[in-house]
């Protein structure tokens, strides 16, 4: 049970920082915008569940109970949209759709919130020792079935729109979409049916339904973080061949040196002025190059750079081609 606990808590951190690198990547993709409100909602349920088992008084349980219902009562719902999007789906869901994902969830966790009406979704609670802590222990009210029936419909639901999106786009997904899709909608069936349907004492204790929407946040974030990584890499990559274009083809040398007088890096367009591949003279001393009468000149030149921390201009050398011939 200790294990389990920490694991809830172990749940809930990684999606809160999954949370803060998907709210980075927002203005790149609309799907993040969806992927937070999942891993938020699912991150505090998890972390209200966990602090449900350890708390010790029935009325503290109780809170912690109404708040994982609370944010749990976002989860499934987010499923169905979740699901249409990372597998392409471009057009805007119709109102009604988003009723029908909404509204059993909303009425429910009202229900479940209000004290008064609580005896309709579950008609007695009390507390069990399990393991060396107390458990809220439920009888189940008339619609408490209607709820998680619908909870379970919304996860049908997300399984039938990922086949239906295998089925008819199958060659414009790649097969990272449909592995990881197809992870993150069966994981909170096959957990999340044998705490429902399964009357065993210690699953009871154990709500391994967290554990399946645990794996659907964490397949839903590796999609959609996959793609911000892919464009972040992509447009490094452009970028570096921009510059590299740039120092190639530029109307001058671009280098650095060391501490020793030796360069570090040096452009390609030294082949074309001084004769020399810029590799070959990676590690030469800058003296090597240059006309003696000038060494002291530019020595003092860079000496000034160094104390002063900042960009010189203004000193004047000669170099020699490769050839022989001074530049």
């Amino acid at each position: 049970m200790q294990f389990y606990v920490n694991l809830l808590f172990l749940f809930s951190g990684v999606l809160f920082t999954l949370t803060a690198l998907a709210w980075g990547c927002r203005t790149i993709s609309r799907n993040a915008y969806i992927l937070i409100f999942f891993l938020v909602a699912e991150g505090f349920t998890c972390f209200a569940y966990g602090m449900n088992i350890v708390s010790e008084t029935l009325d503290a349980k109780l809170f912690w109970n109404h708040l994982e219902y609370l944010f749990g009562g976002a989860v499934a719902p987010l499923m169905p949209i979740l699901v249409l999007h990372v597998m392409g789906y471009e057009k805007r869901l119709p109102t009604w759709f988003y009723l029908v994902l909404f509204t059993v969830p909303v009425l429910g966790t009202l229900l479940n919130w209000t004290w008064s009406l609580h005896l309709l979704f579950y008609s007695r609670v009390w507390l069990e020792p399990v393991e060396g802590f107390f458990v809220l222990t439920k009888e189940r009210g008339p619609l408490y079935a209607l709820v998680f029936a619908h909870v379970f419909g919304l996860i049908i639901l997300a399984n039938v729109l990922f086949f239906w999106r295998v089925i008819r786009h199958r060659f414009l997904l790649t097969w990272e979409q449909v592995s990881l899709t197809g992870i993150a909608v069966l994981a909170p069936f096959v957990f999340g049916v044998p705490y429902y349907w399964l009357d065993l004492p210690w699953l009871k204790a154990v709500n391994t339904v967290h554990i399946g929407f645990f794996l659907t946040a964490l397949m839903f974030s590796i999609i959609v973080l996959q793609g911000r990584l892919k464009t972040i890499i992509r447009s490094l990559d452009e970028s570096a061949m921009r510059n590299q274009f740039m120092l190639s083809h530029a109307n001058a040398i671009f280098y650095t040196i060391t501490a020793q007088g030796r360069f570090s890096y040096i452009s390609p367009s030294c082949q074309s002025f001084l004769g020399h591949c810029s590799h070959d003279m990676v590690g030469h001393d800058y003296r090597e190059v240059m006309i003696a009468d000038d060494v002291d000149r530019f020595n003092a030149f860079l000496t000034c750079v160094v104390k002063r921390g900042s960009i010189g201009s203004g000193v004047e050398y000669r170099v020699r081609h490769k050839d022989g011939s001074i530049r």
